[in-house]
């Protein structure tokens, strides 16, 4: 919440900016699109199912393997994403294109896997470099839809075994992520019994506003939980960005909470005409502002149906009947 303190002509103004109404994002244009290819490498592939859909969902069933019996080889499946060809989109120079972090959807049969990885591929002139983040969960209700959404920040989360004299891990990241030869998803399957996981809906977030597939609401997609309700205060507390508004917040105001940049701030601007109440919107909301004289007596809807016609648009409400004598409050509501 970002609270605007100032004093003009006798009149006491504080901004309150409220978010109420929780909704879902649409694509912005600076994600990728979904990847409709799936390429496949590891380890005793052969004998494991590998299926793609044509709605771009890719499903591995690995098999039982018998009690005192043993594999060929150990399985691991490498789901690479885009498939084989060197140019698809989740290749190349991602920092440079101003991507933010991955999305996608994962589900299974209730078998939680041994391990389950996505991995950022860089080939040297002389070795293999490879990132990895483990912070993918896969539900253990069988058929339900887990998110994951990755951001592409070397802190939050990813490793590396390789080692150098030479560079900082920080340098090498920065070196790796503007030259991706491969992003792969690595499933590796638990225990003896046959299992599946289906993956979907796999996405590179672009800098702006963070936006979910349509069937999904932000703290399904951000947190894994279904209500409000189910939210710790630790998760309420967090601030990734450490832009001093907390990532629960700026995802209900479609911000990305992962960039600094991207914080719901609002200001109020006194003159003899009019409180002008200025605010950044994002592309698909819609706003409204409020008023009251009297917090205990709460607020009234002064202006509605405000929608930008792009992220990051500066809107403006100018309040030209502000009540004289008494200390006027707005809030600005994201419907």
């Amino acid at each position: 919440m970002k609270t605007d303190k100032r004093v003009g002509a006798g009149l006491f103004v504080t901004l309150m900016l409220g978010i109420f109404v929780m909704s879902v994002g649409l694509l912005n244009g600076a994600d990728t699109q979904s990847a409709s290819d799936w390429g496949v490498e590891g380890s005793g592939t052969e004998s494991m199912a590998v299926t793609a859909s044509s709605d771009g969902a890719v499903t591995v069933a690995f098999p039982a393997q018998a009690e005192g019996g043993s594999m060929p080889e150990p399985l691991v499946c490498d789901l690479i994403i885009g498939g084989s060809s060197p140019d698809n989109m989740f290749t190349g120079d991602l920092a440079g294109k101003g991507y933010s972090g991955a999305r996608f959807k994962i589900n299974g049969v209730g078998t939680l896997p041994a391990g389950l990885k996505l991995i950022i591929f860089q080939r040297l002139s002389r070795t293999i470099r490879t990132w990895a983040h483990d912070g993918i969960s896969v539900s253990s209700t069988p058929g339900e839809w887990r998110i994951s959404q990755i951001p592409l920040v070397l802190d939050k989360g990813w490793f590396t075994t390789y080692k150098s004299s030479r560079y900082t891990d920080q340098e090498m990241w920065d070196m790796d992520l503007a030259d991706v030869q491969m992003l792969l998803i690595r499933i590796v399957p638990s225990g003896m019994d046959a299992q599946t996981y289906s993956i979907t809906d796999f996405q590179l977030t672009g800098p702006g506003v963070i936006s979910e597939p349509a069937v999904l609401t932000p703290l399904q997609a951000y947190f894994g939980v279904d209500s409000v309700v189910d939210l710790t205060d630790d998760m309420r507390k967090i601030d990734s960005d450490g832009d001093g508004m907390s990532d629960y917040n700026e995802i209900l105001a479609g911000l990305n909470p992962y960039d600094a940049s991207s914080v719901l701030a609002a200001s109020v601007a006194l003159n003899a005409a009019a409180n002008t109440v200025s605010w950044q919107g994002v592309f698909g909301a819609t706003y409204g502002v409020m008023r009251s004289n009297n917090l205990l007596e709460g607020f009234q809807l002064i202006a509605g149906g405000r929608k930008p016609s792009f992220t990051g648009e500066i809107m403006t409400f100018d309040d030209t009947n502000p009540v004289s004598g008494k200390p006027n409050y707005y809030k600005v509501v994201k419907y």
